[in-house]
């Protein structure tokens, strides 16, 4: 590859210009040739079918793209064995494949034009709605969702959701032909929403206004109740319940701890259809009772973290682990560990602080912490691993890369300030890190925590 090279969605140009011995080059090859192969199809006829294959395709090259981009930074430092190319190819290729978002982007673009361009099909309501610049135009997005949704009383929708801290900041966008996780990228081009997930929806069969969500991506916590303060801020709108299914059985929602708005029980009505009525619960309900006490502690735990009270950690994740139980409607566990999160805040003097102790075994304490959790993401992720190989899916193959670099590059024993500071980067700032906690498993807030305790325990 040469220096200032630009990409181009060709594997003419691909295997021309491609360094030797990278193991990843013949994915890209394959996403290329797949998306000329799609792309000339488009050309003939322009339908719905074509332009999702070609745009599932861009999605494939930008991932292939990216692994070769990651895997020729890593060769420029050490090449391949018996490697014919130079070490600078390998950067002159990363620099140019980094560029390729650019590309694919123009892409998706000009698919769109052409869609716009195509003879309309007469169906009103029921073609799919251009959501380009909705997103960040409130009033937009609000005639934007109301036509969806209206049209999801007749047809199920792909979706993808992006959640911010207010009703008013959450995103939902819905298409018949473009896959979800297609629109999720779009909801992280355009805002600057941080949690995402997507799925299939579609009017409930007997339930007037519950709009049910069959979800494919990870179920966010507190996605149900946030969705519900959506629906009524934007109302009047066809629905104003939302039902979740996960694996085809409704799910209840899991209790975000960090989540303090207490709006619940606020009667919900909108214009297009009746809210339904809330039940009545006593004191003798062990649901209502975990709800109750959760909600009360939830601003407890805020305040003591932005305090820096030296428990404060432990008690959100005693909470969150409290909420998983519940879920499981486990209440017996849910409410003992609500205790536990009860009397840590309650043991911390107020105005308390985290002091590291002084001398290695503080050190050494943040390091176990550091192996435990590190452990434990790492059983989890081969778990997830395990059952990805096992569903065959298209995209199996690249989630499995993904899930496999994370795996490998969580470093066992981060035993200097060096590799913690390079550790706690790496978390925040990578996007496969980024993929695999809006995918899979959020495994960022816990690798953070203790590479966050490690960081100030050398500190010290």
């Amino acid at each position: 590859m040469k220096k200032n090279a630009s990409p181009e969605l060709s594997s003419k140009w691909w295997s021309s210009n491609q360094p030797d011995g990278l193991s990843a080059a013949n994915d890209l090859d394959k996403a290329l040739s797949a998306y000329e192969s799609a792309s000339a199809k488009l050309d003939k006829e322009q339908n719905e079918a074509n332009r999702a294959a070609a745009l599932k395709a861009l999605d494939q090259v930008e991932s292939a793209a990216k692994k070769v981009a990651d895997e020729s930074a890593k060769a420029e430092k050490s090449p391949p064995k018996k490697s014919k190319s130079d070490p600078e190819e390998y950067g002159f290729t990363a620099d140019a494949l980094k560029k390729m978002g650019k590309v694919t982007g123009d892409a998706r673009k000009a698919i769109e034009a052409a869609a716009k361009a195509a003879p309309p099909k007469g169906q009103g309501d029921d073609e799919d709605d251009d959501d380009e610049g909705v997103l960040g135009n409130e009033k937009e997005y609000q005639a934007y969702l109301k036509k969806n949704m209206r049209r999801l009383n007749n047809v199920m929708l792909n979706f993808a959701v992006g959640l911010g801290k207010k009703p008013e900041e959450h995103r939902l966008l819905f298409h018949k032909a473009k896959p979800g996780r297609a629109m999720m990228a779009t909801i992280k081009a355009e805002t600057d929403l941080k949690k995402f997930s997507f799925g299939v929806a579609g009017a409930h069969a007997e339930k007037t206004g519950v709009l049910t969500l069959g979800l494919e991506g990870i179920q966010l916590p507190g996605l149900k109740k946030k969705l519900e303060r959506m629906l009524k801020h934007f109302k009047p709108l066809p629905f104003n319940k939302i039902m979740m299914m996960v694996d085809g059985e409704e799910a209840e929602d899991i209790v975000d701890p960090e989540d303090t708005d207490i709006d619940d029980d606020v009667e919900t009505t909108t214009g297009d259809a009746p809210a339904e009525p809330v039940a009545e619960t006593t004191a003798s309900d062990p649901a209502a009772d975990f709800k109750a006490r959760l909600t009360a502690l939830a601003p407890r735990i805020a305040q003591a973290t932005a305090a820096g009270v030296a428990t404060a950690t432990d008690a959100k994740l005693k909470a969150s682990e409290a909420g998983v139980f519940a879920r499981k409607k486990d209440f017996t566990a849910a409410l003992a560990l609500l205790d536990e999160a009860e009397a840590l805040l309650a043991a911390a003097p107020s105005g308390a602080t985290a002091q590291p102790r002084a001398g290695g075994d503080d050190k050494e304490a943040a390091l176990s912490r550091w192996r435990e959790t590190r452990g434990d993401i790492v059983t989890k992720l081969k778990d997830i691993a395990k059952e990805v190989a096992a569903a065959k899916h298209a995209e199996s193959k690249n989630a499995l890369l993904e899930l496999n670099a994370v795996i490998k590059n969580l470093t066992a024993e981060p035993d200097t300030a060096q590799k913690v500071q390079e550790l706690i980067r790496w978390v925040e700032q990578d996007d496969v890190v980024a993929d695999v906690s809006d995918f899979a498993e959020d495994i960022r807030s816990p690798l953070l925590e203790a590479l966050d305790g490690l960081r100030v325990s050398m500190a010290a």
